[in-house]
């Protein structure tokens, strides 16, 4: 996880991308309203003027500088809504081809857009996303295709990964055929949603496939590399390089 230090070098490197992953890594609850934006905004003023509680006060009971009272007046606090990084909207990356770019969620999309800066940094090339936010059936369909090749990645959430599989299964063992199975496997993860839990992270839309089977050994690497870098855990597949933020 960053530290305050990091959010801080990048905001003073002028590397937007990384604050927001930073912040949003961070873990912090969202403003609940403008009042709490208002305070952090002064707040942030005070600091950056050296602000010191122990500060004498004029007759008026101001704030002085050096014991004065001909202190500069403070600037006035100019209150807005300003989007957190939770909110913000992000127009797609210049690096990454992806069509359902609008479905991810905020920290993906910082994510990707920062693995897709950094990887073209290194290699001159871009990005493409093959699957990015799923439906309960599109996760179905993904899983039932991996089955069917005996391919299934590791899942963190075992119970929940046997669930699917018993139906899957079951809808084998009696001849259901393909949309047999993928119904039967849509609505065990349908299931699962409603009471909180998910299979994998592409149903948040917090994670991404990144197309790998074209890319040379080092490309790989690169990317790898890059995709740490902006806060994502990486699992290597077989034709595709997963990245969840």
């Amino acid at each position: 996880m960053m530290s305050l230090s990091v959010i801080a070098k990048a905001l003073n490197d002028g590397d937007l991308a990384l604050a927001w992953i930073g912040a949003l890594q961070l873990g912090l609850p969202e403003l609940a309203d403008g009042a709490a934006v208002n305070r952090m905004a002064a707040a942030d003023r005070l600091l950056k003027y050296n602000f010191n509680p122990a500060e004498p006060r004029d007759s008026h009971g101001r704030w002085t500088t050096d014991g004065s009272a001909g202190a500069d007046p403070q600037p006035q606090l100019v209150t807005q809504n300003v989007p957190s990084p939770a909110t913000a909207q992000f127009d797609p990356p210049s690096h990454v081809h992806f069509s359902g770019w609008d479905k991810l969620s905020p920290k993906a999309r910082i994510g990707l857009a920062r693995t897709g800066d950094l990887y073209y940094e290194q290699t001159g090339g871009d990005l493409t996303v093959t699957s990015g936010k799923r439906t309960p059936q599109g996760q179905a369909q993904a899983m039932y295709d991996n089955l069917q090749r005996n391919s299934t990645p590791h899942y963190s959430n075992q119970a929940a990964f046997h669930q699917i599989v018993e139906a899957y299964n079951d809808a084998v063992a009696t001849g259901a055929g393909q949309q047999g199975a993928v119904d039967a496997m849509t609505s065990v993860i349908e299931q699962q949603v409603s009471q909180g839990v998910y299979i994998s992270a592409h149903l948040t839309g917090d994670a991404v496939d990144i197309r790998s089977r074209d890319m040379s050994d080092e490309e790989k690497d690169e990317l790898e590399e890059a995709a740490i870098s902006a806060g994502a855990r990486v699992v290597i597949e077989t034709n595709n390089i997963h990245l969840q933020f």
